[in-house]
């Protein structure tokens, strides 16, 4: 995976500017500005708008534009709809997903739409930015049998604040304590299963990752 990062450059980083929000898009708009916090793969649409032309990618051709005007900053303090990107998205997505009918109408998961975005962007490079693998040990609480996964493949984790499976819980809720050491966060976390059960034993919601 390290080979396939691209040096943080400032210059692929848009300067400040607003996004449009009618009401239910912040979860969105958090998104895009996050996206465009990322030099890598800004840089790397930049470099290949050509390929998504070539590939009708909507949703990659506005982020595109969304990113040039803001690079350029030709207007500055503009507000801009990032509506427009995320009507085309669920377009594409529900054209994939034909059963889903409600998603994109009311409040939404931030996570889920990066998930979102990367499917419909649909560009292997794009996913090496941000795909991660772990090698985890499958845990029985009931028979004690361990099992292992080779990769257990992610575009993302979450840091709980209030998590009591987490080994780091004591050292993310110390108070003076403002740097999380990622690494050994990694390395400790604990979670139940509760969508498996054990293999051996048959047991249900024993199972911790």
């Amino acid at each position: 995976m390290s080979n396939s990062l691209i040096k943080y450059n400032n210059k692929f980083i848009p300067g400040p500017f607003g996004l449009y929000n009618p009401g239910v898009l912040c979860y969105f708009n958090s998104l895009i500005q996050c996206l465009m916090g990322c030099s890598s793969m800004n840089q790397y649409f930049l470099l290949n708008e050509l390929e998504f032309k070539k590939k009708n990618n909507k949703v990659a051709l506005l982020y595109i534009d969304l990113l040039k005007e803001n690079i350029q900053n030709t207007t500055p303090n503009k507000i801009f709809n990032s509506s427009i990107i995320l009507q085309q998205l669920l377009l594409k997505y529900k054209e994939k997903q034909n059963h889903i009918n409600n998603i994109g109408i009311g409040q939404e998961d931030i996570c889920e739409f990066l998930s979102i975005f990367l499917d419909i962007i649909n560009d292997k490079n794009i996913e090496k930015l941000f795909l991660h693998k772990y090698q985890c040990d499958i845990f029985c609480s009931s028979c004690r049998d361990i099992s292992n996964i080779p990769e257990d493949r992610s575009f993302q984790f979450e840091i709980p604040l209030n998590n009591i499976d987490s080994y780091e819980l004591d050292y993310l809720n110390k108070p003076k304590n403002i740097n999380i050491d990622i690494t050994n966060y990694i390395r400790n976390n604990v979670s139940h299963i509760s969508s498996l059960d054990c293999k051996k034993c048959q047991s249900k919601n024993t199972l911790i990752k």
